[in-house]
C-alpha cells in the first residue's frame, strides 16, 4: 500500500506494458477488415505520446543527453509544474488526443485526401512532402 499522500508509479515494465497495450489496439484496429481504420488515423489519436517522445529526443540530444536518461521534461511533468494536478494534466491530454482523432476522421470523411499534413504538421504540406 502507498503511504499517505504518496501514489504509484508505472515504472518502466508498466510503461512499455501501456505502450504495448496502445500499440496492440492501434495495430488491431488498422489491419482488422472487421473494424477498418485508416493508419494515419491511427496515428491522429495518438498525437500526444508521439510527438512527446520525438520532442524529448531531439531536445535531450542537443543537450548532449542520453534521451533514455530519465528526467521531468515530459509534458505531464511540464503540466503539473504549471498547476495542474496528475488527473487534470491527464484528462486535458486525453482530451486533446481524442480532438485530434475526431478532426482528422471528419476531415477524411470530407475529402479523400490522407489529412497527414494536418496542423502541427501542416508546415511539410507547403514544403510538398506529404
Amino acid at each position: 500500500m502507498a503511504a499517505a499522500g504518496k501514489g504509484y508509479s508505472l515504472g518502466n515494465a508498466g510503461s512499455a506494458l501501456l505502450g504495448l497495450v496502445i500499440a496492440w489496439v492501434a495495430f488491431r484496429l488498422t489491419q482488422n477488415p472487421g473494424h477498418p481504420v485508416n493508419p494515419v488515423l491511427a496515428l491522429w489519436l495518438l498525437p500526444i505520446p508521439v510527438m512527446d517522445c520525438l520532442v524529448l529526443i531531439v531536445r535531450r540530444l542537443q543537450q548532449g543527453r542520453s534521451p533514455f536518461s530519465a528526467g521531468r521534461d515530459h509534458i505531464h511533468h511540464v503540466m503539473q509544474d504549471a498547476g495542474f494536478g496528475p488527473t487534470r494534466a491527464a484528462m486535458v491530454l486525453t482530451a486533446v488526443s481524442l480532438a485530434c482523432g475526431l478532426l482528422v476522421a471528419q476531415a477524411m470523411r470530407r475529402t479523400s485526401r490522407t489529412p497527414c499534413c494536418w496542423p502541427p504538421t501542416c508546415c511539410c504540406a507547403s514544403a510538398g512532402t506529404c
